[in-house]
């Protein structure tokens, strides 16, 4: 392609610069007659170039630089590109005739900017000065022609030339001296030649273009756009431009470094236009995102030469490299695709072969490796032309190949329609024959649909928009509903007359219904738990409850919107009872296995002590009137019931007693009814009742020790048997590491009687869920304070002076928050803002004081610590909390008084209780 030998033509001009030899050299021309036919004199001059600019053009033609001019050694002089400073050329002419000889000095370079020529005297005078170029007005020329071409007259003897070239393009002396005549016949051929050639190329490209337009093809454009630029480079490389035109010098564009512009637009079209016509992005898509990149890249290079001019040598050897790069790429790819089987791919080969050699031949005489004539030097356009005239070649092959396809393309689609045509009318027959079938399977599968609806056990019929029951219902339909002849009555009054549905929800499923009939299926599903799924019927008052289940199914029609709905009605009272008994045995079986998981002794007295609270409990939620004392004695009997259930093992009965609790905490807030509490009691009664039912089936006969004697059993075995199961249970239910429980009973106390223990138990039970689940810090925390990771409850016993027993109580917690005690106690209206830390403390046996973080089915509530102060008083004593000799009292009411909640008081509690009244209690449980 021709950015390859544009490439390689420049690319050699890049690295191929002259340098200069270490002698002044011979640079005498000595005229040989005084007719001259294109005389190669440009490796007779030495050269001279000036950086810096530092010399004026008199210094140099004063001869005062002679010893810095140097001889090149080769015929063509090249400095390279982007070098806009002077170059100067010294020649020495000898004229060996006695009279005054008239030749021209040609520069058979185009595209330079500023060409000086000095015509010296033997004495130093300047006989003649001319400037030429392109930037120069084309009226400074000689003769109308492309190159700069200066007349010498040259005196008998040695005349001195000097040349200074000025350009932004390349820098190159190819120098020619000729005789008048012989330049004009020669120049005359030469511009026949010329006009042939780029004629050629000009009617090329408009007849491209016309076919692009009559065609409307993308690639004739963009073949037309390729032409286009290399004619733009080739009228501007030749110098053609001025002489055709005569636009005045200052005015050309793309004569100095601007001219690598269309250097890469010739790479940038041949691109686009390789990309169509080889079909990469059909047949090479990552050849073809690859030469998308060298697009981008060769636009914003472009872009850069235009806005510096071409002055900058990177700028140049990148469009050089670029275009080598690209055109090495295109080529092969024709070759890949020539010996891949595309046949236009062989002359777009061929065409880019025919000017790669065109431009060999170029670059071999501008190398001096073969010798220079007419045809040489026009070699690269010759091959041009011989390329545009096989790329159109290889655009109508291009062409007549689409037609091949688009002709086999269609006879296929013929083939195509043919055998369709033929599979239709075979399909026809097909069909016919299954519709005969199909008819006979309807009416059979119509005949087993009439038998199903006659004999099925379930209730099915369908309605429409109307919501009357369609003539096609089940038999058993009518047995469910007991009623005859259903058909065309409402779907909604045969359902739902005499069941337990509401008004409210009647309304809710027929609107459902009707909103959905004619829709499509999203109203249908968006809806569906509207639906009544589940009724029971009583046709006569006192009869028996029919359970039925309704599913309800949309049939969706040919438009895809729903058009009836089909009911399914079963019967499942059987089923029901059967699953209701079935219920009932699974809850017998986890209260038999919660009991056979626990001391029976211990659920046999359980179960016997709360038959009592039972009692008072209906007692007083039949005679409740909302007062405080009554709701806080349901609280304490209610939390007394969880906790000592849950220390048994007995989960049913502690988790509904929590939601007994719930319910009361909301009858206490306002939000429910008393109403609503009896019954959330009641179930939990009938619980236990069902609980002692169940103990009482199974163990009856069993000999309970409990019932049958008076119980007298030593402090710490009391300890063992009836606490510290319950308190190791909930430290692994909490996940907190299992307490060391300490018990001091040095005077060897007894617990008599039952009544006694179970008021001990109670006591006890909420003291350690209290430690348990929020006095005993988490492992994290104590580890934090330094303290072992298990926490520590110390019990003691022991009777004192004046016949009392003592009682003492602590664990080794986090202690009292006073702060939030004291908060909780004065928004309650218990507590005045000026009470002490003994009265804040005392604050705990309050119920409703809790300074747990949430309620839980443990603790939380604010009962636990007030029903352990009740049971103390039925031993006719109090508890009280015993502060330590060293706490800083000031300190912390101070701290108190600030509003800080990490005020935290380490306690004992404290009661004494008199001999006499435990020994009157344990012989009333005696009795």
């Amino acid at each position: 392609m021709k950015s390859i030998l544009l490439s390689i033509l420049f690319l050699f001009a890049l690295l191929a610069q002259s340098h200069y030899g270490y002698g002044a050299g011979d640079n005498l021309v000595t005229l040989p007659s005084k007719t001259l036919h294109q005389w190669n004199v440009g490796g007779k001059a030495v050269y001279f170039q000036d950086p810096g600019q530092h010399y004026k053009d008199r210094q140099v033609i004063s001869g005062k630089l002679d010893e810095r001019f140097k001889s090149t050694g080769k015929d063509v002089a090249r400095f390279g590109y982007a070098k806009p400073y002077p170059f100067w050329a010294r020649l020495t002419i000898n004229n060996p005739f006695n009279e005054t000889v008239t030749i021209l000095l040609e520069a058979d370079y185009s595209a330079i900017d500023h060409l000086t020529m000095y015509h010296l005297g033997p004495s130093g005078d300047i006989l003649h000065r001319a400037r030429m170029g392109d930037k120069e007005p084309i009226k400074n020329r000689y003769v109308n022609y492309r190159n700069p071409v200066f007349q010498l007259n040259l005196a008998p003897g040695d005349n001195l030339v000097y040349l200074k070239q000025e350009t932004t393009s390349g820098v190159q002396f190819v120098l020619y001296l000729w005789d008048p005549v012989t330049f004009k016949n020669f120049k005359i051929a030469e511009s026949i030649f010329m006009g042939i050639l780029f004629g050629g190329i000009l009617v090329m490209g408009l007849y491209n273009l016309f076919l692009a337009i009559s065609a409307n093809s993308r690639t004739y454009y963009l073949y037309s756009l390729y032409i286009a630029c290399y004619l733009c480079f080739a009228m501007s490389y030749y110098g053609v431009v001025p002489v055709m035109f005569g636009i005045d010098g200052s005015h050309l564009p793309f004569t100095g470094g601007d001219l690598y512009v269309v250097i890469d637009a010739i790479a940038f079209s041949a691109i686009l236009f390789s990309m169509d016509f080889l079909n990469l992005k059909q047949d090479a898509p990552g050849w073809n995102r690859f030469l998308q990149g060298l697009l981008v890249v060769l636009g914003l290079n472009m872009l850069a030469m235009i806005v510096t001019g071409g002055t900058f040598l990177w700028s140049i050897q990148l469009s050089v490299l670029m275009s080598l790069v690209s055109s090495i790429i295109l080529l092969v790819l024709g070759v890949s695709r020539s010996l891949g089987g595309y046949a236009p791919a062989r002359y777009y080969t061929l065409a880019w072969s025919m000017i790669l050699g065109g431009n060999i031949v170029f670059i071999l005489e501008g190398a001096s490796i073969i010798k220079g004539n007419f045809w040489t030097s026009w070699s690269q356009v010759v091959g041009s032309v011989c390329e545009m005239t096989l790329l159109s070649l290889a655009l109508g092959a291009r062409m007549n190949h689409i037609r091949k396809e688009k002709f086999l393309l269609e006879r296929k689609l013929r083939e195509e329609s043919e055998e369709k045509k033929k599979a239709q009318e075979d399909l026809i027959h097909v069909q016919e024959a299954s519709i005969r079938e199909l008819d006979e399977r309807v009416q059979e599968k119509t005949r087993d649909i009439r038998e199903i609806l006659l004999h099925i056990k379930q209730g099915i019929f369908t309605f429409k928009d109307d919501l009357k029951i369609m003539p096609e219902y089940s038999s058993y339909l009518e047995t469910i509903v007991q009623e005859k002849e259903l058909a065309g009555k409402d779907a909604f009054k045969t359902l739902f007359s005499d069941s337990n549905v509401s008004g409210d929800q009647q309304n809710r499923n027929r609107a459902v219904i009707e909103c959905s009939l004619d829709e499509d299926l999203i109203n249908w599903e968006a809806n569906l738990t509207g639906l009544v799924h589940e009724i029971s019927q009583q046709h006569i008052e006192g009869g028996p409850v029919t359970h039925m289940e309704l599913d309800w199914s949309p049939v969706v029609g040919n438009d895809g919107t729903i058009n009836k709905v089909l009911v399914a009605v079963r019967d499942v009272t059987e089923i029901k009872k059967l699953k209701q008994e079935a219920q009932a045995k699974d809850a017998r079986l986890r209260i038999l296995l919660e009991i056979l998981d626990q001391d029976l002794n211990k659920v046999d007295a359980f179960l016997a002590r709360t038959e009592s609270r039972i009692f008072a409990l209906r007692s007083t939620l039949r005679d409740y009137r909302y007062e405080k004392s009554q709701y806080d004695s349901l609280y304490r009997e209610l939390h007394t019931i969880k906790g000592n259930a849950r220390a048994l093992g007995l989960k049913g009965i502690s988790d509904e007693t929590h939601l007994v609790e719930d319910e009361l905490k909301r009858v206490g807030d306002g939000d429910h009814k008393i109403d609503s509490l009896r019954h959330c009691a009641e179930a939990l009664f009938q619980l236990i009742e069902e609980y002692d039912e169940v103990f009482q089936a199974k163990f009856k006969n069993l000999k309970v020790e409990a019932r049958r004697r008076m119980r007298n059993i030593l402090f710490e075995r009391f300890i063992d048997e009836q606490v510290r199961p319950g308190l190791v249970r909930l430290a692994n239910e909490l996940e907190k590491e299992e307490p060391n429980l300490i018990v001091s009973n040095p005077d060897r106390y007894h617990i008599i009687g039952e009544e006694l223990e179970e008021i001990f138990q109670n006591v006890l039970n909420h003291l350690t869920r209290n430690s348990i689940d929020h006095g005993i810090e988490g492992l994290e925390e104590r580890l934090s304070k330094g303290k072992p990771d298990y926490g520590t409850i110390k019990i003691e016993i022991r009777i004192v002076d004046d016949g009392y027993v003592r009682f003492l109580y602590e664990d080794d917690g986090r202690g009292l928050n006073l702060g939030k005690i004291r908060r909780i106690a004065i928004d309650k209206g218990f507590l005045s803002e000026d009470a002490g830390i003994h009265d804040i403390a005392e604050q705990i046996f309050v119920a409703g004081v809790s300074t747990a973080e949430k309620v839980s089915d443990i603790s939380g509530r604010g009962v636990g610590m007030d029903a352990v102060n009740h049971y103390a008083e039925v031993l006719h004593t109090h508890l009280s909390v015993m502060i330590p000799s060293d706490f800083d009292q000031e300190a912390a009411m101070a701290a108190l008084k600030q509003g800080r909640d990490d005020v935290y008081l380490p306690f004992t509690l404290q009661g004494d209780f008199k001999l006499a009244e435990l020994q009157s209690q344990a012989n009333q449980s005696a009795s």
